[in-house]
């Protein structure tokens, strides 16, 4: 699970910089409402722990990465969703 959520935390990071660069360059403007770009990750725990707040004993420790992540879904920059296995070739 440390791998699905490096992969989520370095993706997020850059669609940051992808926004900043368009909008830099005047292709993408600033628009009043943000709408969230959808992540699908394949791994449920993954999704399941940037979605939920709650903690158990299970995740007790919690990174930096969580924490970054779950403040980019409460800027509504990205949503986050479960996909499963044997959809993600369609």
């Amino acid at each position: 699970m440390e791998a699905e959520k490096k992969a989520l935390n370095q993706l997020i990071l850059e669609l940051i910089y992808l926004v900043d660069l368009l909008t830099f360059v005047g292709i993408h403007k600033q628009m009043p409402t943000i709408i969230p770009t959808h992540i699908y990750c394949d791994n449920k725990n993954a999704v399941d722990l940037c979605n939920i707040i709650k903690h158990s004993h299970k995740t007790k420790v919690i990174n930096m990465r969580i924490h970054f992540i779950r403040d980019m879904m409460k800027k509504e920059f990205v949503l986050i969703k479960s996909v499963r296995i044997f959809l993600q070739n369609l």
